[in-house]
């Protein structure tokens, strides 16, 4: 390599699965969404670095990109939740996602919820573009309720199915009370249905078993990262074990 002009490296991979977590409300899919992207970062900037160095002089690379969004919740100051927040993580962006009260009436309701369409798409749609990068890992906390009152957004996320150099990463809702979320059933069971060519790794979690799925899907990211090599050359593809 180091007798060539120029070097491209590249991260070329087809990608045949997500990896996402469900459950209930409150069991702890943001709080490991959110561990899942401080590895994804921490693992970013050691591969990033890990180029730099090995890359010979006049050598150009095509980094990861991470994007994607998370939520948080809103407190108020009493320490009781009066809505949630979405955050842009390529952007840092913050905006109203919901809130119990102060939202013009017209708005959609989740629960006791309002939920604000419009900020919610200002920062998802964005973060969920595909941006023509060799390779990229979108994180999505999450595929849900609310977050579905956006056709944009349903059509960013089933965009995404379309595209294997993109690694998903993130939460889907889960049933409450029976009641299913047929877009959500669409993700998680369309491979299986011929719906889509996905493959859809979903953890459950829940407070009984809160630790040990934490350890699980935090491993079974890191085997997925572990799957992304270095590869030399514009056209050599590799496919990842699912």
């Amino acid at each position: 390599m180091c007798s060539l002009h120029v070097v491209l490296l590249q991260y070329i991979c087809i990608v045949e699965m997500w990896l996402l977590c469900t459950g209930q409300p409150s069991c702890g899919k943001t709080t490991l969404v959110k561990k899942a992207l401080d590895r994804i970062l921490e693992w970013q900037h050691s591969e990033d670095a890990c180029l730099d160095r090995k890359q010979a002089p006049n050598a150009s690379h095509t980094k990861i990109v991470v994007s994607g969004f998370y939520t948080d919740e809103v407190l108020d100051g009493n320490r009781r939740r009066i809505g949630f927040d979405i955050v842009g993580i390529a952007s840092g962006k913050r905006g109203i996602l919901s809130r119990k009260s102060g939202l013009p009436s017209s708005y959609p309701e989740t629960g006791q919820y309002s939920v604000d369409v419009a900020s919610f798409e200002d920062i998802a749609l964005a973060e969920l573009n595909v941006n023509g990068a060799t390779f990229q890992i979108i994180i999505i906390d999450e595929i849900g309720r609310m977050e579905l009152h956006s056709q944009k957004f349903q059509a960013a996320v089933e965009n995404l199915l379309q595209h294997q150099h993109i690694l998903v990463i993130g939460a889907v809702t889960a049933p409450i009370y029976g009641h299913r979320v047929p877009f959500c059933d669409y993700i998680t069971d369309g491979y299986e249905l011929k719906k889509h060519s996905m493959l859809v790794e979903v953890m459950r979690i829940k407070k009984s078993n809160r630790e040990t799925i934490t350890t699980d899907y935090l491993d079974r990211l890191e085997d997925l990262l572990n799957e992304l090599k270095v590869q030399g050359g514009a056209n050599k593809r590799r496919r990842m074990k699912s």
